[in-house]
C-alpha cells in the first residue's frame, strides 16, 4: 500500500520535488557557466589592455555588453529561484487573501441586500426549456404545471 500525502503518493511527491530541485540545480549551474568565462575572458582581456601601454579603453564595450547578459542572467534566476521568487510568493498570498476577503465582504452584502426578497439571478438554478431557452427552474416548474393542467382540461 502506498502512502499519500495529500493527493500525491510519496513516490509522485518526491519526483516532482526531486524535479523542481534538479531545475533549480541545472539554472544555478547555468549562471555559474556563464559567470566563470565573464570574469576570465575579462581579466585576460583587462589584463592586455593594461600590458599594452593603455590607450582608448576598448575593453570597456565588452565588459559592459557581455555584463547586461550577466546580469540578466543573474535577474532571471533571482526571480526565479531566489530571494525575488520568495518576494513575489509573498505578494501572490497576500492579493489573494485581500481578494478572498473582498469576494466575502461582497458575498455578505449580498445576503443582507437580498435577504427578505428572492435570490440574485447568479444565485438562481437555470434549466433549458423546451424551446431551449435558458429559465429558472422555480418558474419553469409553475409554467410546465399551468400548461399541462390546460392541456388536461382541454382533453
Amino acid at each position: 500500500m502506498k502512502q499519500k500525502v495529500g493527493e500525491f503518493s510519496v513516490a509522485e511527491a518526491r519526483k516532482i520535488a526531486e524535479k523542481k530541485v534538479g531545475q533549480r540545480h541545472d539554472e544555478r549551474i547555468g549562471l555559474i557557466a556563464h559567470a566563470v568565462p565573464y570574469i576570465i575572458v575579462n581579466l585576460v582581456l583587462w589584463q592586455n589592455y593594461l600590458s599594452s601601454g593603455g590607450g582608448f579603453p576598448w575593453p570597456l564595450f565588452i565588459t559592459a555588453f557581455w555584463g547586461i547578459g550577466m546580469l540578466s542572467h543573474f535577474l532571471d534566476f533571482y526571480y526565479k529561484h531566489g530571494k525575488g521568487a520568495k518576494k513575489r510568493e509573498a505578494e501572490i498570498e497576500a492579493e489573494v487573501a485581500r481578494q478572498y476577503q473582498l469576494a466575502q465582504m461582497r458575498a455578505d452584502m449580498m445576503e443582507d441586500e437580498f435577504a427578505d426578497t428572492e435570490l440574485p439571478k447568479r444565485k438562481r438554478r437555470l434549466a433549458l426549456s423546451d424551446d431551449g431557452e435558458l429559465v429558472d427552474i422555480e418558474e419553469y416548474a409553475e409554467y410546465a404545471s399551468m400548461e399541462a393542467h390546460e392541456t388536461s382540461r382541454q382533453a
